[in-house]
């Protein structure tokens, strides 16, 4: 049986298989700088487009394919801390994690790519985009106006309410009180 069109376009969008889970302490942290990097580069591009050039094709379309790109690739670099025996490994994966997940704050608190967003709402006819890039743009409007980026920029800065409780949750989880945490409750 031949491959659908839809299986050839994936195949040429993202040709191999990427994860692998054997990654040393080197590759966790060299590959969180290039995802990092990658996904503020996405975000920037996106949020220097003018408000008057948005479309699916610059706006939208390249913020979901970064989207499914970072999710699996966080993924993957977040996964030895829970699982490695090496204390180094764990730590450098628990590093990574932080990092990547106060990045993902950052970038959902881009004011620049909300407008971007709002701006495509804005131009977009009705039925003009597919079903699923209409949900994608409402559900990325409705976190914009969840983090608050449609109020006063003097209001706007509570980015620091969503990192304080991340950095205790990535802390509780990779210290040891946890393990002992979860050693008593499997034993009792």
């Amino acid at each position: 049986m031949a491959p659908s069109n839809a299986n050839r376009k994936q195949a040429e969008f993202c040709p191999t298989n990427l994860l692998t889970w054997d990654l040393n302490v080197a590759e966790i942290n060299t590959r969180a700088a290039a995802l990092s990097a990658q996904f503020r580069a996405a975000h920037d591009a996106v949020a220097a487009i003018p408000l008057e050039d948005v479309s699916y094709e610059n706006t939208l379309l390249p913020l979901a394919h970064v989207e499914a790109m970072f999710v699996v690739q966080k993924n993957q670099l977040d996964f030895p801390q829970h699982v490695f025996t090496s204390q180094d490994i764990r730590s450098a994966s628990t590093k990574a994690d932080k990092m990547l997940s106060e990045l993902k704050i950052e970038m959902s608190m881009q004011n620049d790519v909300y407008q971007r967003l709002i701006a495509l709402q804005e131009k977009c006819q009705p039925n003009e985009l597919k079903p699923e890039a209409q949900r994608l743009l409402e559900r990325l409007l409705k976190l914009g106006r969840r983090n608050g980026l449609h109020l006063p920029a003097d209001i706007q800065d509570v980015s620091h309410i969503f990192i304080f409780p991340l950095r205790y949750c990535v802390f509780f989880f990779s210290s040891p009180l946890c393990c002992l945490y979860c050693y008593l409750a499997t034993c009792c």
